[in-house]
Order: C-alpha cells, then sequence, then structure tokens
C-alpha cells in the first residue's frame, strides 16, 4: 500500500497551463488575428489620423457621436486587451488562492492497494471517500520528481508528498496494474 498526501499548491496549477502548448497557441493566434484584425481595420478607415486631428482641434465630442469610432475602439480594446485580462485571470497563483478561500481546509490523501485508487478527501467537516479501479487510468508519466495520472481528470503527484512507500514503489505498482499506460 503506498499513501500519497495530496499539496494544494500552485506548482500543480502552472504545470496544467504550462503543459497545455494547444492552449497556449490558441491564445496567441487569437491575440494576434484580433490585433492584426482590428488595427488593419483602423488604418482602413484613417482611425489614428482622425483621432488625433480631433484631438489637435479640440473636437473629440463630434468624433464621440460616430459610430464608426465606437465599433473601432470596441475592436481595438476586444483585441488588444481582452486576451491579456484572461490570460491574467487564469494565472495559477490567482486561481490557487482562489481555490484556496473557497476550501481553506481542503485535505486529500491517496491510497494505492492492490485493486483500487482511493481519495479520502477532507474540507469544512465534510468527508468524502472515493475508489477508482486501475482500469480507468488512461495514462501515467513520471518526469522531474511529478506523477502525471490521467484519469478524467490529471492527478499530479510530487515525489516529496508520499507519506508511506516511495515514488519508485508507485513506478512499479503501476507499471504492474496497467503497464500500456506508463510512459516511463
Amino acid at each position: 500500500m503506498i499513501e500519497v498526501e495530496l499539496k494544494l499548491d500552485s506548482r500543480s496549477l502552472w504545470y496544467d497551463m504550462k503543459n497545455d502548448p494547444l492552449g497556449w497557441l490558441l491564445v496567441l493566434v487569437i491575440f494576434i488575428g484580433g490585433v492584426i484584425y482590428s488595427v488593419s481595420g483602423a488604418k482602413d478607415f484613417n482611425y489614428f489620423t482622425v483621432v488625433s486631428n480631433h484631438i489637435k482641434n479640440g473636437s473629440l465630442t463630434t468624433l464621440f457621436t460616430k459610430s464608426t469610432f465606437w465599433i473601432i475602439t470596441v475592436n481595438l480594446f476586444a483585441s488588444c486587451v481582452v486576451p491579456l485580462i484572461l490570460i491574467i485571470l487564469v494565472l495559477p497563483p490567482l486561481r490557487l488562492r482562489r481555490v484556496q478561500k473557497r476550501l481553506p481546509n481542503y485535505k486529500s490523501t491517496l491510497i494505492f492497494d492492490d485493486e483500487k485508487i482511493i481519495n479520502d478527501y477532507s474540507y469544512d467537516n465534510v468527508n468524502n471517500h472515493t475508489e477508482v479501479p486501475y482500469s480507468m487510468i488512461k495514462r501515467v508519466t513520471h518526469k522531474k520528481g511529478l506523477f502525471n495520472i490521467k484519469l478524467k481528470n490529471s492527478m499530479l503527484l510530487y515525489d516529496d508528498c508520499f507519506t508511506k512507500g516511495t515514488p519508485a514503489e508507485l513506478e512499479a505498482l503501476l507499471k504492474e496494474k496497467c503497464p500500456d499506460k506508463c510512459k516511463f
């Protein structure tokens, strides 16, 4: 039997983000595409020239009444600022702080026995118990002191979280129970 005390920390959340290259690529493509679209549209309407002339002449109030001005301004704002705000909102330290506020007394223990993985977790005086057979595992990796056990979601286990057993024993157990899904 191997026992692991799960830690709620930003390392796990950063791992989720940095190991999702398609997500980062999608954010980058949307950001660059939006900026190119908005800037090219603004140039077609001479947006920057018109705005600077209205600022010099002190006639910004007449500019505010034109719908084209507002459409281009909203496009520029949405394509440049909104993706940056979204990236900041999902940064792991902020996500961790929100999770810790929501679940201040969260504690989770994973037990790997001969037949299944048992997860005993508790928060705010509520105890829960789940069991998952090894057949539900889709993939397991162990790199740089981190186990990534992919079920429906990923379980991230660091080598320093083991309370009973060792990472080598867990590797051996997982190779025995699901050899075709282990990538180490």
